[in-house]
């Protein structure tokens, strides 16, 4: 009985955990990926960047004026534009997490005023909550950024014209 125990113990609960976060936490993106390397001109472009591994069997949703852009794995990133010169709001929430209202400990908030032509990232952090995920969003430096991005693969892009 003891050897059942121990087997399951270390066994059974370990691929229970693994299992669940199979093709749990993979990266899409519902608005376009811009297709060049440069700002297109009167817009700004925004990263938002998963940088750590924690959490890694839930997907965070991501959020651009209250509409729902994309969902991010950890370790990646979604990438896209906005028009310049008008402040956005972008949220973060736990996939699977019930939402019940703004003031849910899994959600996060930052506003950014874009300015034309420049780029802007933003480190999503996941972490233990009380009663379920938080995630944390704060600015990013542009070096820091761009040494993760080049390690981390583009999105799967669901968007159609």
């Amino acid at each position: 009985m003891k050897n059942l125990i121990t087997f399951l113990l270390f066994l059974i609960i370990p691929l229970n955990f693994f299992s669940q976060g199979i093709g749990n936490s993979k990266t899409t993106q519902s608005i376009p990926f811009p297709s060049t390397n440069t700002v297109t001109e009167g817009m700004a472009r925004i990263y938002i960047i998963r940088t750590t591994g924690t959490l890694w069997n839930y997907s965070v949703s991501v959020y651009l004026d209250e509409k729902m852009i994309g969902k991010l794995g950890p370790k990646s990133y979604i990438m896209f534009e906005v028009n310049a010169d008008k402040e956005i709001s972008i949220g973060t929430a736990f996939i699977g997490n019930s939402v019940r209202n703004k003031n849910e400990e899994n959600q996060e908030f930052i506003t950014i005023n874009p300015k034309s032509g420049k780029t802007y990232y933003v480190d999503v952090k996941a972490k233990y909550g009380t009663f379920r995920g938080q995630t944390e969003l704060n600015p990013l430096e542009n070096e820091e950024a761009q040494k993760m991005i080049s390690k981390f693969d583009k999105p799967k892009v669901n968007y159609l014209e």
